[in-house]
């Protein structure tokens, strides 16, 4: 991900995903449920919904932000499209 906000919407995962950015934000939506992840993130300076580690889970999610916020939301599959035109609706 590039220096700025990045955003992605339902962004179905395998086995892993990875996110980073140097200067900027990382919001968007993951389809799958917070217990199905291990969780890693790395927040230098700024805020973070998630935490620094979290064990469980059959997914590895690892996050790592040097100067930006990280929002990341668990939706299930089928209430993925709606979230996903409420965000855009917030947006406009």
């Amino acid at each position: 991900m590039q220096d700025k906000e990045d955003t992605f919407g339902n962004l179905d995962v395998g086995n892993s995903l990875s996110l980073t950015v140097k200067n900027g934000d990382i919001k968007g939506m993951v389809i799958g449920s917070y217990d199905d992840f291990i969780i890693q993130s790395d927040i230098k300076k700024g805020d973070s919904n998630l935490p620094d580690n979290k064990n469980g889970g059959e997914k590895t999610l690892n996050v790592s932000s040097n100067n930006g916020d990280v929002n990341i939301d668990f939706v299930i599959k089928k209430n993925a499209v709606m979230k996903t035109r409420e965000r855009n609706h917030e947006e406009d």
